[in-house]
């Protein structure tokens, strides 16, 4: 094998793994900037779950757009209320409302600890029937609990299967996560990559 010829091959693997590395890092520890999306995922009790994603202006502090979908219903739960929720005073965010033109999501986000707003929110727990973010279904009604679903029609609704008293069932797990860059995370890839190629051929080769 052309000496030459690898070593040019292991310095473009290397770079372009270590531009991989710069950009994850440099995402990470940038500041965030105007609106930034992030996944949520979720559990109900009985089973079902939530998943898609939340588009936050970390900067204003205000939830612009949703796109979540919960197994069972055929609907996309989009924002129903302009600015997404209000301020808690046991410490999250709640009352974030989404509707799928018919049925309603309701949503809480746990804040981190001494925050009262959504400015510089980098994710974390969903409210849930745990108790959480101070309410839990044992010590208060279901119209209380930060996060549940609401059907216009509980009695046709597959995900009140299971579900105590076939009300509002809770959000027993939740999970709000920041995006992967998809830029850094390709050019990490194909680094790696490169240099899985390289060493492969080289293997070969003896």
């Amino acid at each position: 094998m052309n000496f030459s010829k690898s070593f040019n091959l292991m310095n473009f693997g290397l770079a372009t793994a270590f531009l991989g590395f710069a950009a994850v890092s440099g995402a990470s520890a940038a500041p965030i900037s105007n609106s930034q999306t992030f996944d949520v995922s979720g559990t109900f009790e009985n089973d079902s779950t939530l998943s898609g994603s939340l588009d936050i202006n970390t900067v204003s502090g205000t939830i612009t757009s949703a796109d979540l979908t919960i197994s069972g219903i055929t609907g996309i739960f989009t924002l129903a209320n302009n600015g997404g929720g209000d301020y808690n005073s046991h410490g999250f965010w709640e009352n974030v409302n989404l509707s799928d033109g018919g049925d309603t999501l309701v949503l809480g986000l746990a804040l981190q600890n001494g925050k009262d707003n959504l400015i510089g929110y980098t994710g974390g727990a969903l409210c849930n029937d745990s108790g959480n973010c101070g309410f839990s279904s044992g010590s208060y009604s279901a119209d209380a609990l930060s996060s549940y679903y609401v059907s216009s029609q509980p009695k046709s609704e597959d995900v009140f299967i299971g579900c105590s008293g076939n009300t509002d069932p809770a959000l027993v797990t939740g999970e709000v996560s920041t995006t992967p860059e998809p830029g850094a995370t390709t050019l990490l890839g194909a680094g790696f990559t490169g240099l899985g190629f390289l060493f492969r051929r080289r293997f070969v080769k003896k």
